[in-house]
């Protein structure tokens, strides 16, 4: 390949039940992808209430969910510039494993995301594990 060859682009997304976790180098680091020849894009998040505390109420303001928004914005922002570090913007795979599966999940299945990534990889979770939805309107109320 030429420098001008436009490489696959991978965007793993770390899993820890959307509480922990994190896409430090030193768990996911590219030793193994910098032989491969690819792009590999590791995503942060936010986490716990911060990312995933959901109140049905209009009045509180708190729709939730803003991890997965802040996954929508990372995946806008790799289609939008990964040409700029090698990637092939038409070649991009989302990836995660455990919560992150879940989230690969999610991105394939939100219109938000339509046109930003052509494949999927699941790990270990996906967004039918009775972990990866919470319908506990109380224990968001309690937390709160």
């Amino acid at each position: 390949r030429t420098p001008e060859t436009k490489r696959p682009v991978l965007v793993y997304i770390h899993g820890g039940d959307f509480v922990i976790g994190e896409n430090h180098r030193e768990y996911y680091g590219p030793d193994y992808f910098i032989k491969k020849d690819v792009v590999l894009i590791t995503i942060q998040y936010r986490l716990g209430v911060l990312g995933f505390l959901s109140l049905n109420s209009e009045e509180l303001n708190v729709p939730g969910n803003a991890g997965l928004k802040d996954q929508v914005m990372a995946l806008r922002w790799i289609k939008n510039n990964c040409a700029n570090f090698g990637g092939n913007p038409d070649n991009i795979t989302v990836f995660g494993e455990s919560a992150g599966g879940a989230s690969a999940h999610y991105m394939m299945l939100t219109e938000q995301t339509r046109g930003l990534f052509h494949r999927g990889i699941l790990m270990s979770g996906n967004a039918v594990c009775p972990w990866a939805i919470s319908q506990n309107q109380h224990r968001a109320y309690a937390i709160a």
